[in-house]
C-alpha cells in the first residue's frame, strides 16, 4: 500500500465489528432520503385509455425512485405491517455490492471510497403507515449526544446486524448521495459505520468522509451510440445469484446444471437424500427436456429463501422464430390474436406500452403437473411475449409459482425482470433493453 493509502486508512478505523451502535435503543431518523437514485422499480396497471379489445386491458408502465424492501422477521419477531410499495426480499449477501464487501474486507479505505463513487449501498429507512420514508439512523454508544449512520453492503449484512429488530426496512442508493446527506447531517450525525456487524466493520467520521466529497468533479459527457442491428439470437432476462440456471440448448450442459443444482439445494439432506436427490433430478430432466423441445432456451430457479418460508419461483424463456412480418397485419397482432384464442374468460390479458417496446402479459391461474402429483396445487403463471428488435423473432417468457398470496410481489418481481430484459444479437456482444 503507498504511503498516501495508508495516511488514508489511518483516517478509518477498521474492526471485525462495531458494538458500540445500539440497534436495540428506540428508532431514531432524520428526514428524507439521500437524494441518490437506487434500482428503480417500475409498476404496470391499468391506464385510462380504452382498448380497442373488451379481452385486452391496457398497461401503462410507471417508474418510482428507489425501491423499498424489507426483510423478513426472525421468529417470535412481530414485524410492522407496511405498505404495499414494500417489497419483501431474501437476507442474501448477492443482494447489494459484493465490490464494498470486499473493500471492507480487504480493510483498505480508498477502495471503500472508489465503491462509494460509483456503486449503491444499503441504508435502513423507516416507512409509516401513509408511505412516508425517513433515514433511519442510530445512537452512538460512544456518545450518546450524536447519531450513527449506518450503511451495509448487502442485505445479508443488514440482516445480520438488526438481529430481533421489529424494523426491517431499507433501500439502495448511490455511495455520492450517502456522502452528500451526510454532509448536509453534519451537526448531527457524527459518524458513518459500514456493515457495523462484520464480518469486517469500517468506522469513519461524517467530516471525514464528507472531506472526500469532491463537489467540483467534472462530469463526463455520454455520447450515445447507435443500438445493434442484426439477427436476434437471444433475450437475457437479469438472473444474479440467487437464479439457479439451467440451459437448455445443449443437451450435455443441460444436465451438468441440473445436477450442479440439485446438489446444491438438496446438499442438507447428507447422504439420507440421495433418493430424494434422484428424484428431483429425473424431473428436472424431463421438464428441461419438454422445455428444450418446445424452443426454450433457458430455466431458471430461484434459489434464495426467506426466514419465513422458501421462496418458488421458476422461469423459462423460448425464442421464436417468426420470419418476415405478413403483409396485412403484424406480428404483434398475430402473437395478440393467438394469446386471446388460447385464453380462458378467467385469464387477465395486459397489452403494455413500455417506450419502444410492446409487451403483451397474460396473468392465469392453473395447475401443477399431474405427473408429479401437482394436480392439486395451484400455480400462478405469468407470460409474456416480445418482438424483437430484428422484426423477425420473438420471446415467450414464462414465470410460475405456487405462492398465491404473493402474487402482487411475485408480478412486480417478473415485471422488472421483463423489463430489463436484453436482447442478444448475432456476431455482436452488445445487449439491448427490451424496454430501451
Amino acid at each position: 500500500m503507498s504511503e498516501n493509502n495508508q495516511s488514508m486508512s489511518r483516517i478509518a478505523m477498521f474492526t471485525d465489528a462495531v458494538t458500540s451502535v445500539d440497534v436495540t435503543d428506540q428508532v431514531h431518523v432524520l428526514p428524507g432520503l439521500p437524494a441518490g437514485l437506487g434500482p428503480l422499480i417500475s409498476d404496470i396497471h391499468s391506464g385510462d385509455a380504452p382498448s380497442t379489445d373488451p379481452q385486452i386491458t391496457v398497461g401503462v408502465v410507471e417508474t418510482g425512485s428507489s425501491a423499498l424492501f424489507r426483510l423478513a422477521a426472525p421468529q417470535h419477531v412481530t414485524s410492522k405491517e407496511y405498505p404495499s410499495q414494500v417489497m419483501p426480499v431474501t437476507a442474501s449477501v448477492h443482494l447489494g455490492s459484493e465490490d464494498l464487501a470486499a473493500a471492507l474486507g480487504s480493510r483498505d479505505l480508498p477502495a471503500v471510497l472508489e465503491v462509494l463513487a460509483v456503486d449503491l449501498v444499503a441504508v435502513p429507512v423507516v416507512v409509516s403507515g401513509d408511505g412516508v420514508v425517513s433515514t433511519r439512523v442510530f445512537r452512538s454508544a460512544e456518545d450518546s449526544a450524536y447519531l450513527d449512520l449506518c450503511v451495509f453492503s448487502s442485505a445479508r449484512s443488514l440482516d445480520g446486524f438488526l438481529g430481533q429488530d421489529g424494523e426491517r426496512c431499507f433501500t439502495f442508493i448511490q455511495g455520492t448521495a450517502v456522502v452528500s446527506y451526510v454532509a448536509e447531517q453534519c451537526d448531527r450525525v457524527k459518524d458513518v459505520v459500514f456493515d457495523p456487524a462484520g464480518p469486517v466493520s469500517m468506522r469513519i467520521s461524517a467530516a471525514n468522509l464528507t472531506s472526500f466529497l469532491d463537489e467540483d468533479a467534472p462530469v463526463e459527457e455520454t455520447i450515445p451510440q447507435d443500438p445493434p442491428t442484426g439477427e436476434v439470437t437471444g433475450f437475457d432476462l437479469p438472473l444474479n445469484a440467487q437464479w439457479g440456471r439451467i440451459h437448455l440448448t445443449d443437451p450435455v450442459t443441460r444436465e451438468r446444471d441440473i445436477r450442479a443444482l440439485v446438489a446444491d439445494q438438496t446438499r442438507v439432506l447428507g447422504d439420507q437424500g440421495a433418493s430424494v436427490r434422484r428424484e428431483v433430478q429425473d424431473w428436472l430432466s424431463k421438464a428441461a427436456s419438454q422445455a428444450s423441445l418446445a424452443g426454450g432456451m433457458t430455466m431458471a430457479f430461484l434459489l434464495e429463501r426467506t426466514n419465513e418460508a422458501a421462496a418458488a419461483v421458476t422461469v423459462t424463456s423460448y425464442l421464436l422464430s417468426l420470419g418476415p412480418a405478413p403483409e396485412d397485419s403484424t406480428h404483434l397482432d398475430d402473437i395478440t390474436k393467438q394469446v386471446l384464442d388460447t385464453s380462458s374468460s378467467d385469464d387477465i390479458v395486459m397489452r403494455i406500452d413500455a417506450g419502444q417496446t410492446v409487451i403483451i402479459r397474460r396473468t392465469r391461474i392453473g395447475h401443477g403437473d399431474p405427473q408429479v402429483g401437482g394436480s392439486d396445487v395451484q400455480l400462478l403463471h405469468l407470460a409474456y411475449w416480445l418482438v424483437a428488435p430484428d422484426n423477425e423473432h420473438a420471446v415467450h417468457v414464462v414465470f410460475s409459482s405456487p405462492h398465491l398470496p404473493a402474487q402482487e410481489a411475485i408480478t412486480k418481481l417478473a415485471d422488472n425482470m421483463v423489463l430489463e430484459g436484453r436482447w442478444v444479437f448475432r456476431d455482436t456482444t452488445d445487449l439491448v433493453r427490451s424496454a430501451s
